[in-house]
């Protein structure tokens, strides 16, 4: 039993042997964070919104994942995790979502006076030609970040952005994110659970943000507002169904009219098993955990579950 991501899974381990198997259902989702704080167009909705409209997320979950995990589509936008789409998402906000075309992009950057240079690059309304940013991800070794990013890098450069990709070492990385040391920066979510509620909360709670220069523990993007703060406090300190489902769906048109951050894809635990000595595990047929890793609480489960043939 392991936890590492093991690329084009299907061919390289589910091939060799009937005994190997993965469970990687969706608890988690990979987001492009946009520093709303850094110098430049970051802080202009039009950007942002143009940045979304860029992302092919089919593309880049397939790239990254062969066919294993889906790109963020139908609601994920607004920043939910997929499988709470069905019960949170509000269809009254479809309006808003937006999905992936590179010549709606140009035509919201069009509108907001962005200019292209002779060369395609992206100006500034004053005509001032933008440097190239990084994508920031962690790593070594991080595979399906590192084909992301390049593929995330090379749709930007279609409406105009030069980037690099920058990878470093987790803990640069992490702290990179926590003082705000970035432009793009593709991460995952935090806390996830079974309701949006704790992921909005760790993604926009004015108490999990900070200043450029400042620990931001969660907000790495340091997007907060009114709406969201207040629409957190009246989830949290209710218990009805109803209105606990209006504060989320608050929050949600909030991040599709804002575009603080772009949903990418699923993302999973990664947990990779063989059944030849051994079974038990959680599977599709017998999801009793998300495949949490030996350090989670819900291994817990997988430990009293599984046992020698």
């Amino acid at each position: 039993m392991s936890y590492d991501y093991i690329t084009d899974a299907s061919s390289t381990f589910l091939s060799k042997s009937k005994a190997n198997a993965i469970f990687w259902p969706v608890s988690n989702m990979n987001y492009l964070y946009l520093n709303t704080k850094a110098k430049g167009p970051f802080s202009d909705v039009s950007f942002r919104k143009a940045v979304a409209y860029a992302m092919n997320t089919s593309f880049l979950a397939n790239r990254a994942y062969f066919g294993a995990l889906p790109g963020a589509a139908g609601g994920q936008e607004a920043a939910l995790v997929a499988p709470q789409v069905s019960q949170w998402f509000s269809s009254s906000l479809s309006s808003l979502e937006w999905t992936y075309s590179v010549a709606k992009a140009k035509a919201v950057l069009k509108a907001a006076g962005y200019k292209w240079s002779s060369s395609g690059q992206l100006e500034s309304p004053a005509g001032v030609v933008y440097p190239s940013y990084n994508v920031l991800i962690g790593g070594p070794g991080w595979t399906d970040y590192i084909s992301q990013a390049d593929n995330i890098s090379a749709e930007l450069k279609a409406i105009g952005i030069n980037s690099t990709v920058l990878q470093e070492p987790y803990s640069t990385m992490a702290n990179d994110l926590n003082l705000g040391n970035f432009t793009f920066a593709l991460c995952w979510g935090n806390g996830n659970s079974s309701t949006p509620y704790y992921q909005y909360y760790y993604m926009f709670s004015p108490s999990e943000s900070a200043p450029i220069g400042k620990v931001a523990n969660t907000d790495w993007e340091r997007f907060t507002s009114p709406t969201i703060t207040n629409a957190l406090s009246s989830y949290a300190s209710n218990s009805s169904a109803s209105v606990q489902k209006a504060d989320m769906v608050a929050i949600e048109k909030e991040v599709l009219t804002n575009v603080p951050v772009v949903a990418i894809s699923g993302r999973a635990n990664w947990l990779v098993y063989q059944t030849r000595t051994f079974t038990g595990f959680p599977s599709a047929s017998n999801p009793y955990n998300d495949g949490s890793a030996s350090d989670q609480e819900g291994s817990m489960l997988t430990y009293v579950n599984v046992y020698q043939k």
